[in-house]
């Protein structure tokens, strides 16, 4: 019998009795009787998926003695039969196992007669497999999972390939495998011989787009079934045809936009070939607004709807104007840059108590917080040119730091005196890093929304000889 799996398989038996090959099937009496009674078994079906059975028999001494098989079940290792004789209320009720070499045996009996029985020739193991991904006909692209599983009695070495445009032994179509020209490393792991699990992951950003075969080819021992299944998939680096390869492209399945109001005075939308806007017209391929020109490249391939849909997620606005008159050209710049300004919170460096801001950043979404600017944490009479610090360095003489860097710009920890640990800016009552030192004393910090204002504070164990504040802009993370 050859089974052929496509998709996903159903739950099914282990073992496989044939239809087409006679089974001895012999009793030995052992209470009620005795001898020994061979019998021929002729099955009529058999069903891999759930284990049933009928068939039809003979005693093999007197042939005119026929039966039938009713209640035929295989249960994973167990196996279950009814022998009722045709001519006459005689039954024998039939149970047993399968070995692991498929050698079946047992006991049967009914009210007055016991006997044990065994039945040749062996079951055969049902050997199957299955390529899980990529599906058939699937799009694909970049980085690529090959997997696929195989149930069988041993651990069997496993052919496989990757080919672009056949699924035939052809050499010079392999782009990944273990076969001729390639010599590919996939993760096999056969520690269950129920479920030996295949995984590979093939780059193909580099390869010619079209049809592509995965081939999965267990190598079979004598008398087992052929397994070699293939699975055909398409390489296409631009799955919805914006021209924009997929690994850039923040947007899939872009389309023409659709305003509903009306395409307002230097609004853009895209239109499926470009970006247009209703003032000026559009020029050389780009929209052109006031000093301003956008293609779908630069937006990432995204519609004006796909980035309003995009940031009303993010942010949680509804944008709409911007749905009704489509995008301006702040919020297209906004989507380009990947950032979207939304508040400064000035963190005085004369108290410890701190400030909070007025938003509060949606929990799991991501936000840049930038600060930048300098501040005094000592006086000039005390410090002279020292005593300067920015969020995350402060500006320090030798007899505070350990050792100074040549710029004498330090972090706090960096000092001798505990008590003086920090004066840099914290987040949420966390010192943070902000990041290596930046000449310009500008830093970005990513941070995770929790549903709470975001506390800033300046941490220092002296704020009444302190000056000025280190400004932090908050922006959401679009992409």
């Amino acid at each position: 019998m050859t089974f052929a799996f496509v998709g996903t398989v159903s739950a099914v038996e282990n073992w496989i009795l044939s239809e087409t090959t006679p089974y001895v099937l012999t009793f030995t009496c052992t209470s009620g009787c005795g001898g020994v009674y061979p019998h021929t078994l002729d099955l009529t079906l058999y069903d891999v998926n759930d284990g049933s059975f009928t068939g039809v028999g003979r005693y093999n001494v007197t042939p005119t003695i026929t039966w039938s098989v009713t209640n035929g079940n295989i249960s994973g290792n167990n196996i279950s039969f009814k022998v009722d004789y045709d001519a006459s209320l005689y039954y024998v009720d039939v149970v047993g196992t399968i070995a692991t070499s498929g050698a079946m045996s047992g006991t049967a009996g009914n009210l007055s007669q016991t006997f044990t029985w065994t039945m040749t020739p062996n079951a055969l193991y049902n050997r199957r497999a299955e390529i899980l991904n990529p599906t058939e006909g699937e799009k694909v692209e970049g980085l690529v999972s090959f997997t696929a599983y195989l149930n069988d009695d041993d651990a069997d070495n496993i052919q496989w390939a990757v080919r672009q445009g056949t699924c035939d032994m052809v050499a010079s179509a392999n782009v990944f495998g273990n076969v001729t020209g390639v010599s590919d490393i996939a993760d096999i792991d056969q520690d269950d011989l129920s479920n030996q699990t295949f995984s590979f992951t093939g780059n193909m950003s580099g390869l010619d787009e079209g049809n592509y075969c995965f081939v999965y080819n267990p190598v079979e021992d004598s008398g087992e079934s052929n397994l070699r299944l293939t699975r055909e998939f398409v390489l296409d680096h631009d799955f919805d045809d914006d021209g924009v390869l997929n690994e850039i492209d923040k947007c899939p399945g872009t389309g023409p936009d659709t305003y509903e109001a009306g395409l307002g005075t230097n609004r853009w939308m895209w239109n499926g070939e470009g970006w247009v806007t209703n003032s000026p017209a559009e020029k050389n391929g780009k929209a052109v607004g006031p000093n301003v020109g956008f293609t779908i490249a630069d937006t990432f391939g995204c519609s004006c709807t796909q980035i309003l849909d995009s940031m009303s997620k993010t942010l949680g606005e509804d944008f709409q104007g911007h749905y009704n008159f489509m995008c301006s050209k702040s919020i297209i710049e906004d989507w380009i840059s990947g950032e979207y300004y939304l508040e400064t919170v000035n963190v005085p460096s004369t108290t410890g108590v701190g400030i909070d801001s007025v938003m509060s950043p949606i929990l799991g979404q991501d936000y840049f917080l930038k600060a930048s600017g300098t501040y005094r944490f000592g006086s000039v009479e005390s410090w002279g040119e020292y005593g300067i610090a920015d969020a995350e360095y402060a500006y320090r003489n030798d007899s505070y730091s350990r050792p100074l860097p040549p710029d004498n710009w330090t972090l706090g920890d960096d000092t001798n005196y505990p008590s003086v640990l920090g004066l840099d800016v914290q987040v949420d009552n966390v010192n943070v890093y902000w990041g290596n030192y930046s000449t310009e004393h500008k830093y970005t910090y990513l941070y995770s929304g929790t549903d709470n204002p975001i506390h800033f504070h300046i941490y220092d164990n002296q704020y009444t000889d302190n000056s000025g504040e280190i400004a932090v802009d908050i922006f959401a993370k679009l992409w």
